[in-house]
């Protein structure tokens, strides 16, 4: 039986579009699915409303001034890939950028999120 790693947390390696990326702070993402919500009635919980939540992952970028940030920004239809350091490994397919691509000067940082047609956690 193999031990389980030292580290567990980080992000060891990320790919956008075959593209290594270098990662400065926290990934976060989900796999989608669906999720329940309540709805209440003036007296009692009338029922559950199921909705849909689209993949998503959200990387911080480091920008040292070496990167093309074009290659993150103008993304369409890419799989992005997260290798963490407790050995899992996800994947985010036909992804498309959702948000601004906030630039950080204070850090020299690209955040960008990118919503997913599906995504996974890899066997390997």
């Amino acid at each position: 039986m193999s031990e389980a790693p030292d580290v567990i947390g980080g992000a060891v390696k990320v790919t956008i579009g075959g593209v290594n990326a270098n990662v400065k702070g926290e990934v976060t993402g989900n796999l989608g699915g669906f999720k329940y919500e309540a709805i209440e009635g003036k007296t009692a919980r009338a029922g559950v409303k199921k909705i849909w939540v689209s993949p998503s992952v959200k990387l911080e970028l480091a920008d040292n001034g070496g990167i093309d940030t074009s290659i993150y920004r103008n993304v369409k239809g890419v799989t992005v890939i997260v290798e963490m350091a407790s050995g899992k490994v996800y994947a985010w397919y036909e992804c498309y950028r959702m948000n601004d691509g906030e630039i950080g000067s204070e850090e020299g940082s690209l955040e960008v999120e990118y919503t997913a047609a599906r995504a996974t956690e890899i066997t390997v």
